[in-house]
């Protein structure tokens, strides 16, 4: 009996699914094209007040001051490359411990960190992209020459990310830059690296992240067993309107993924009891608690599903004819005719 509990245990383990290095690195290109501020050549400069009149900026500051605060910074500004990396990897959640400051600091930890592994070297701005994958961190190589003096770190999404949030846009990558002279130093911009081009034809070195993230492999089995179904899309003049559609949604798989996460660790502690203690009488309360915990990861699984679905329907049922309707829920377009 011990024996079997003991490969239960384990069997039970590694159905959590694997590290997948391209989902971590899928989060790391969307959290990049989703904080973008602008396109290649599209610059801001570093006063106080072009920061607040952008919206773009704005949102890509705001997320920056809730992960570490620009202010501990003794030197450079938000649109710094090495700002406009770590935001988006800390923002992301693949890797919370990011260096947050100093390309030659964040080169130290991805080499030192075990998280990171280098998958490539002596690529330049311009060069084929195929040899990169969404989510690669690259970095100046400070062991080629003098370039040390001259680094420089950028992120490659793919297109596929960019897509997402800039539609049309055949952008690949995204890059900030920090200048003292004011007006060429501009935010997290969108560029498409096989065609860039930079004036020091500098070397770079690929890396990948290559750690743990399970609460990432949980969320996207979540997901997996989602993604049979397909929703029908919400009309912008709805009941419930889009954006507190996606809060709800997006509670209910916390929620989901929260009790997932306990049932797994109460089953582990049943198992436990079971080994250590009355095995005929300990084994029965497990098999009893097991049932209902099946029945409960059932419905914690399809929950965010049905929440969608009922969602769905009360727009449906209760729909709004018309943009111009006077319910102050519906968004109002204007004739741009």
């Amino acid at each position: 009996m011990k024996k079997l509990c003991i490969i239960f245990i384990i069997t039970f383990l590694i159905m959590i699914p694997s590290v997948n290095a391209s989902s971590e690195g899928n989060r790391i290109a969307d959290a990049g094209a989703k904080l973008a501020v602008g396109l290649n050549g599209n610059y801001y400069v570093r006063s106080p007040g072009t920061r607040v009149s952008d919206p773009a900026a704005q949102k890509y500051i705001n997320a920056r001051d809730s992960l570490i605060p620009i202010r501990s910074y003794l030197g450079g500004d938000y649109a710094s490359c090495d700002i406009t990396v770590s935001t988006i990897i800390r923002y992301s959640g693949v890797d919370p411990n990011f260096e947050p400051f100093a390309v030659p600091k964040q080169w130290d930890y991805m080499v030192a960190s075990g998280k990171w592994e280098i998958v490539g070297r002596g690529y330049h701005i311009g060069d084929d992209s195929s040899r990169l994958r969404p989510g690669d961190v690259l970095v100046v190589d400070r062991t080629v020459g003098n370039q040390e003096a001259n680094m420089h770190i950028w992120i490659f999404l793919g297109n596929k990310a960019v897509q997402k949030y800039w539609p049309g846009n055949d952008s690949d990558a995204i890059q900030g830059s920090y200048s003292y002279t004011p007006y060429e130093a501009f935010y997290p911009s969108l560029f498409k690296a096989a065609t860039s081009w930079e004036p020091p034809n500098r070397s770079y070195v690929i890396f990948r992240y290559d750690g743990e993230d399970y609460v990432g492999n949980i969320t996207k089995w979540v997901e997996q067993l989602q993604g049979s179904f397909e929703l029908e899309k919400i009309d912008v003049c709805s009941i419930i309107s889009g954006t507190l559609k996606d809060t709800l949604n997006t509670l209910f798989q916390y929620i989901s993924l929260a009790g997932i996460i306990l049932l797994i660790i109460l089953t582990i502690i049943d198992l436990i009891k079971v080994i250590t203690g009355n095995p005929t009488e300990n084994f029965v309360k497990f098999g009893q608690n097991i049932k209902a915990r099946i029945i409960t990861l059932i419905i914690l699984l399809i929950l965010p599903f049905l929440i969608t679905l009922i969602i769905d329907g009360i727009n449906k049922i209760a729909s709004i004819t018309g943009y111009q309707s006077d319910n102050p829920l519906c968004a109002v377009v204007e004739n741009k005719e």
